[in-house]
């Protein structure tokens, strides 16, 4: 407990001197941070089966630093005055950063709070639709403990966005920290350890196995002294594989629902490396949490295990029901379903590939699909999206069921890959925010 005591005091003075991430408040006048775990649209897809009108929402951010969570939540919800979020650190610096950015861009409706995510039974909050945790847990003296703080603080009903550090992917960091706690010891002035750290930095061999590896993280390059302090030189810094991840959601009577980022599916998935037929078979036959770390374990490149986590283990929405609204995501300017639907009827049949920025894949478009993306406007259910493609070809035969099987694979595939998302024709269309660069589809 004594060690717990210094571990948490230091850990808090660090934030204090240093907040995290390192972010200028006039610089809302210039851009939005959106992270795409956050994205009102994701959320409902991945955590509400597609149901939440988000009228009424509340939203934690617990952990929330310098408020980046926190003010792209805030900025979605904006227009919607019965809607909250909650934002709680243990930095009375960082908060103050996260405030500015706030009175920046005129937000409202945000609820600043100061202390640990550990002390919120004794707050006596009403409990949240969401949770978002990043890169938090993962500091505590006991993350098992603080992950069941945020579960008894979200409804049943609700969800949690969670991140923690990914094991392999950082191997070179945890073998540069252990060098500078070699190095710096008792050192007790952070501006000295920071520098020395820099010193190493600026000296390190080809061979050094951070050195190999360092195009995985950027903290250092991007975030200054307290992205340096925050990598290298961090107290309490434990990593998870995908296993652990997987069980460290369950302890908490939690179900993960699926990792947040498209990219990371992407990493994840067997068949982004596997070439050899007989074994992809093999792999594929497997759990889903197995074929997942097998993929990690290939790619060695999973940095952060960044994950939906929830108390039912049905929050997907799902294609299978009719009422749902398939919207594309993702993608910039208007009318892509008009110009996918056009290139897939210059060359029926031919694979269509997307470059998200992130990753490449393709589908293999089916009879119906062009059909069916001539229709897909973002406004329109899948009933009604079907009731006009019979219009559209005359076949008044073709039920919804062989249309939805018809486009089944090409849902699948670009689900995955975050560009078709759905809603409930109940609710309203959220905004989506602008996306990163992305080139447009092509042939193959």
């Amino acid at each position: 407990m004594q060690k717990d005591a210094r571990y948490l005091a230091n850990v808090r003075a660090q934030y204090e001197a240093l907040p995290y991430p390192a972010r200028d408040p006039k610089e809302e006048r210039e851009r939005l941070i959106n992270p795409s775990s956050e994205r009102l649209s994701n959320l409902n897809h991945f955590c509400f089966k597609g149901r939440q009108d988000f009228r009424a929402f509340r939203a934690l951010v617990a952990g929330a630093g310098t408020g980046d969570g926190t003010i792209y939540l805030a900025e979605q919800l904006k227009a919607l005055p019965g809607a909250r979020v909650v934002s709680i650190d243990v930095s009375a610096a960082s908060n103050d950063v996260a405030r500015a950015r706030a009175r920046v861009r005129g937000l409202r409706n945000i609820t600043f709070l100061h202390g640990s995510l550990l002390d919120l039974a004794a707050m006596d909050l009403e409990p949240f639709d969401y949770v978002n945790c990043t890169g938090v847990l993962h500091h505590l003296a006991d993350p098992d403990e603080g992950l069941k703080a945020l579960k008894a603080v979200v409804k049943p009903e609700g969800a949690l966005g969670l991140m923690v550090y990914g094991r392999y992917g950082r191997t070179g960091v945890y073998q540069m920290q252990a060098l500078m706690r070699l190095i710096n010891g008792d050192e007790p002035d952070l501006q000295v350890k920071v520098d020395n750290t820099k010193a190493v930095l600026a000296c390190l061999p080809a061979g050094n196995w951070f050195k190999r590896g360092a195009d995985l993280v950027s903290d250092h390059e991007r975030m200054g002294d307290a992205g340096i302090y925050d990598l290298f030189l961090h107290e309490q810094d434990r990593a998870y594989t995908v296993p652990e991840v997987y069980a460290f959601v369950e302890r908490a009577g939690l179900h993960l629902v699926d990792y947040c980022q498209a990219r990371d599916r992407a990493l994840l998935e067997p068949a982004t490396y596997l070439r050899d037929a007989a074994v992809l078979e093999r792999v594929q036959a497997l759990d889903l949490p197995t074929r997942r770390a097998i993929a990690e374990l290939i790619s060695g490149r999973l940095t952060k295990q960044h994950v939906y986590a929830a108390p039912s283990a049905d929050t997907v929405a799902s294609p299978d029901d009719l009422d749902n609204v398939p919207f594309l995501s993702g993608f910039p300017g208007e009318g892509v379903h008009l110009a996918l639907a056009a290139q897939l009827r210059r060359a029926p049949g031919a694979p269509l590939e997307v470059n998200t920025g992130d990753f490449k894949y393709a589908f293999v478009p089916r009879r119906h699909t062009a059909a069916i993306f001539t229709h897909l406007d973002g406004a329109r259910c899948f009933g009604e999206i079907f009731a006009a493609v019979r219009a559209e070809t005359g076949e008044g035969g073709l039920t919804d069921a062989a249309l939805a099987a018809d486009f089944r694979p090409v849902y699948d595939r670009m689900a995955f890959a975050g560009n078709l998302m759905l809603r409930h024709r109940s609710v309203p269309a959220h905004p989506e925010p602008s996306a990163g660069p992305m080139r447009p589809a092509r042939r193959r």
